[in-house]
């Protein structure tokens, strides 16, 4: 069985995977890929995970833990002191360029602002004070309009990206930065009417959300990066055209220095969080 390196086995290793599987035909898609990854690894690998949509932080810091997804930030922040990074998926989705993805800066379709700087004294929202894609990102753009003054009426907290763009639609925030997965995916699946939102901007591009595994699991990862693009490869077509993921590439840790790097602008111009 898999064992970390203070010899600790793992009885029935744990895939968490939460941050893309938002709907019933996501899950589908991604149980299909994670669901059948112990086939495509060798002994004492190939025995069936625990497949959870979870990306929750306990999960992460369970021992018992495969593999799981973070969000790039936390990962800087917190989890590359005890995992490491594995790969990141690459979508061929609009505003996705390799490994990287971006976010769309988000507001009503029917608001007259065009531009980031218009929304001083706004309600902004974000999925979590952690997200990169929602806060990190948003916040290194803001940071150049706001003169080390906090910016926006106020800034709420929603907790995914569906629930950011639902208050935006509904008037009850003006502004986000929603991550071009969630974003594409929202709106495929009837989530959001499109009509009622307006992208008015692109933040930067940064590395995608890495799965990541404990330090002391022993096992190779390319081994893991290569069962996961095999078992990419066995999907039904169907499901391969709908999830739109191109391939899993390995990542390490400098893949996500510029996540580091706009926090550190951001502090720079005096503006350290987001408000």
């Amino acid at each position: 069985m898999p064992k970390l390196a203070d010899n600790t086995t793992i009885s029935r290793g744990i895939i968490s995977c939460g941050m893309y599987a938002f709907t019933h035909r996501l899950r589908c898609a991604w149980r299909q890929i994670l669901g059948d990854l112990h086939h495509h690894l060798p002994a004492p690998y190939n025995q069936a995970f625990d497949l959870r949509f979870d990306d929750a932080t306990k999960i992460l810091s369970d021992p018992e833990l495969f593999m799981g997804q973070t969000c790039g930030y936390p990962y800087v922040a917190k989890w590359r002191r005890t995992h490491d990074v594995v790969c990141a998926p690459e979508f061929t989705i609009e505003g996705c360029e390799n490994i990287k993805c971006s976010s769309w800066f988000v507001t009503r379709a029917d608001s007259g602002k065009v531009s980031l700087d218009e929304f001083s004294n706004a309600l902004a929202a974000v999925n979590n004070t952690d997200s990169n894609s929602g806060m990190n990102v948003f916040r290194y753009e803001i940071s150049k309009h706001a003169n080390s003054m906090p910016f926006f009426k106020n800034v709420l907290v929603s907790n995914s990206h569906l629930q950011s763009m639902k208050w935006i639609a509904q008037g009850a925030a003006d502004i986000a930065a929603i991550d071009a997965v969630s974003y594409h995916f929202a709106i495929a699946a009837d989530l959001i009417n499109a009509d009622d939102l307006k992208i008015i901007g692109q933040s930067r591009h940064t590395a995608g959300l890495p799965f990541i595994v404990h330090k002391g699991l022993e096992v190779d990862r390319q081994l893991i990066v290569n069962a996961l693009n095999a078992s990419l490869e066995a999907m039904s077509p169907k499901n391969k055209a709908f999830l739109k993921l191109k391939q899993f590439t390995p990542v390490d840790e400098h893949d996500y220095a510029s996540i580091k790097e706009l926090e550190t602008k951001a502090q720079d111009q005096g503006y350290a969080i987001l408000q």
